[in-house]
């Protein structure tokens, strides 16, 4: 037993933080943040994310980047459609507009992208049909 080694403890690495560059927030965005609220509007998200806020409302925020130019073409269609229904409204009218959209094409239990398909011929329909309707008169 007096044949026994020990280890000599190990030495403690430096950790260095690395610096990471913060580009200013707009002002809408920084009173948002500062009164505490969670739920950016629609509007103050998509300018801080980058991103349709139709893609957060269906989960694709994670994998909008990866999507077909085609598949980003109908959010970017359906997008515009709600914020022309919409124009100032919350986070409510956005989830109620897409319900209802979901209920008219009868696609809410369909996957996801054929959803947005779906929604999108929808749309595109109404866009003729109003179109239609104005050269007529």
């Amino acid at each position: 037993m007096t044949d026994l080694t020990f280890r000599a403890p190990a030495e403690k690495a430096e950790i260095t933080e690395a610096k990471v560059e913060e580009k200013p927030l707009p002002k809408d965005i920084k009173i948002a943040l500062e009164e505490g609220k969670k739920d950016l509007s629609p509007e103050l998200w998509s300018e801080t994310e980058g991103k349709p806020y139709l893609a957060k409302l269906l989960d694709l925020v994670n994998v909008y980047d990866d999507l077909g130019a085609e598949v980003r073409a109908d959010i970017e269609l359906i997008e515009d459609y709600i914020k022309q229904k919409v124009k100032k409204g919350g986070e409510d009218d956005y989830k109620y507009l897409l319900r209802f959209l979901e209920h008219i094409t009868n696609t809410r239990n369909q996957p996801v992208l054929q959803k947005l398909n779906e929604i999108a011929k929808f749309v595109k329909t109404l866009g003729r049909v109003k179109n239609y309707a104005v050269k007529t008169r």
